[in-house]
């Protein structure tokens, strides 16, 4: 019996109802999280050129995705300009993910002041747009642990005798957002 195939045509394809950024965008992600096995450095190149053709389009998710790249590269000065661009973008990236990343950077290059001010924004600051999102990050533990450890570090600084009474408020603000986390997730392991 012999079976007959009709090749494929592209003819009759029909355009996607996914808009072209959002399609590099996915791609993109896609290639990030791969970049976390094997060959990563590949997926990571690739992952940048999708984000690049995301921020030609027009995208502030563009930048903001490049600055992941270049933070899980180590190249912190190019994430540092992605994120500046990012936030320039009409709508411009949300600003608590701006902040996230900022946050990591600036503790990377030992900027634990501001890492502590971007990281205690993402909890505390309250907005409209989070408000209309129903967004709540002050129970992001993940968050609250960046901050404790960023605390910690940070209590690390405030060396000898002059310094001591500091040193024991950055440790005990530590330990108060580790005590939330616990609240959250009696079980995590970063807060114990």
């Amino acid at each position: 019996v012999g079976v007959t195939s009709t090749p494929l045509s592209t003819s009759n394809a029909q355009p996607s109802p996914i808009p072209e950024w959002q399609r590099w965008n996915d791609y993109g992600i896609g290639l990030l999280l791969e970049g976390d096995k094997g060959s990563e450095k590949g997926e990571l190149i690739q992952a940048a050129q999708a984000f690049e053709m995301v921020e030609k389009l027009g995208r502030a998710d563009g930048p903001l995705n490049l600055a992941r790249v270049y933070f899980k590269e180590g190249r912190l000065d190019d994430a540092v300009a992605a994120l500046q661009r990012a936030a320039k973008f009409d709508p411009p990236a949300p600003r608590w993910t701006i902040a996230w990343l900022n946050g990591l950077v600036n503790k990377q290059n030992g900027y634990l002041d501001k890492a502590i001010t971007e990281f205690r924004s993402i909890l505390d600051d309250r907005y409209p747009e989070l408000d209309q999102r129903g967004f709540d990050f002050s129970k992001d533990y993940e968050v609250i642990n960046e901050l404790g450890q960023t605390l910690f570090e940070r209590a690390k600084l405030e060396r000898g005798d002059a310094n001591r009474a500091q040193q024991l408020e950055f440790l005990h603000q530590a330990a108060e957002q580790f005590k939330k986390t616990l609240a959250l997730d009696s079980e995590n392991v970063t807060a114990h």
